[in-house]
């Protein structure tokens, strides 16, 4: 009866996320004044670091840093989640907040967004949060 415990083990952390939804609320968020043209090519750098934190974060305790660079432009970049959440769930939060971003800064250069259950900024410069 080796396979009991590891069901087991496998109930437990299956049940150690929270259920239900991300909350998808808006709570701020800043568009930088500085905008990049539509064929820049920090635009590639933007893209790359936005998919690789909707991907990377909840893979990796949802909390994660990324930076892309196209050329010589370096875009800076953080995801993070509610961590009760499950990856999945982080996953479908961040996908909302890049979609988010797409309408309301599509071509700012920086940008810092807070919805209730995640965050996501992007920058030119390395920051700190």
């Amino acid at each position: 009866m080796k396979l009991a415990p590891i069901v087991a083990f496998g109930f437990l952390c299956i049940c150690n996320y929270a259920s239900g939804k991300p909350d998808l609320d808006v709570v701020s968020f800043i568009c930088s004044d500085t905008l990049f043209s539509g064929t820049d090519v920090y635009r590639a750098s933007v893209l790359e670091v936005v998919l690789q934190l909707q991907v990377g974060t909840p893979a990796y305790g949802c909390n994660y840093h990324f930076q892309f660079t196209s050329n010589s432009d370096t875009c800076y970049g953080r995801g993070a989640c509610d961590g009760a959440f499950a990856p999945w769930d982080c996953e479908m939060c961040l996908n909302f907040a890049g979609d988010y971003l797409g309408v309301r800064c599509p071509q700012s250069v920086g940008v810092k967004l807070q919805l209730q259950d995640c965050r996501i900024r992007f920058e030119s410069y390395s920051f700190v949060e």
